[in-house]
């Protein structure tokens, strides 16, 4: 299974949306999960043949959006965090 999250750069969004896309497919890579940040889209390719995937789903709308909100960077817990154990 491959991962891909778009740039901001246009070039390199094409780049992940046709000749990477076609490349994992062509491999033989059997999952491509393509996060589309402009779109907000998480899309599934599957079942790859002849070079190219025989199926896509595009899924949870608005996913992109949160996911890339949560990756600004490392989060810190307020509170104590974790159980207490009683005595």
């Amino acid at each position: 299974m491959v991962l891909e999250v778009t740039s901001r750069d246009s070039e390199t969004n094409r780049r992940i949306r046709h000749a990477k896309r076609d490349g994992y497919a062509a491999a033989g890579i059997p999952v491509f999960l393509l996060i589309d940040r402009d779109r907000q889209t998480l899309t599934l390719y599957s079942e790859p043949e002849g070079g190219t995937y025989r199926l896509d789903t595009e899924a949870l709308k608005g996913f992109a959006a949160w996911l890339t909100s949560r990756s600004s960077g490392p989060r810190r817990r307020s509170g104590g965090g974790g159980r207490r154990r009683r005595g």
